[in-house]
């Protein structure tokens, strides 16, 4: 991901000339399907071949989480965006303890019931949910208007 994402946002920016939030929008609705599908392939994977297709899925949902914070920065006024980190940090931060104990228990429920990839088809409802409120989220007509500059300075078209 390290040189494919550069150039799609190199693709996106100067030959389809989408604006920056639009762009962001883009590749964080791609990132979220990826992790969902990667998420679900895993779950349902019955042997190691179908494994690491869900990995690699996964991996290529990987720039979900930049993309996301570079959209909503787009949509938040530039005073208030110490508050808006601090916030995104304290809640990934409450998920990150929280994920432990509810994949494992999740894990071990599974176990009982006689299906293993149980935290896989939780974790892949949970990018679901994430990737419908990205999807249906509207973007702000106000955001994008004509003639407005992208990233690099450049007027639109």
């Amino acid at each position: 991901m390290i040189f494919v994402l550069p150039y799609v946002n190199n693709l996106l920016s100067k030959r389809y000339k989408l604006h920056a939030l639009i762009r962001d929008l883009l590749v964080t609705r791609v990132s979220i399907l990826f992790l969902t599908l990667g998420a679900l392939v895993i779950g349902l994977a019955p042997n190691i071949g179908v494994f690491m297709i869900g990995l690699i899925a996964l991996g290529l949902g990987s720039p979900f989480i930049i993309a996301l914070r570079c959209v909503v920065t787009h949509l938040v006024p530039t005073e208030s965006l110490g508050t808006l980190y601090t916030s995104i940090g304290l809640i990934q931060s409450l998920g990150m303890m929280a994920q432990g104990p509810v994949l494992a228990a999740l894990f071990k429920q599974g176990l009982k019931v006689g299906i293993t990839g149980m935290p896989y088809y939780f974790v892949a409802g949970t990018f679901a949910v994430s990737g419908a409120i990205v999807l249906f989220t509207p973007m702000p007509e106000d955001q994008i208007e004509e003639g407005a500059e992208n990233d690099d300075g450049e007027p639109q078209s």
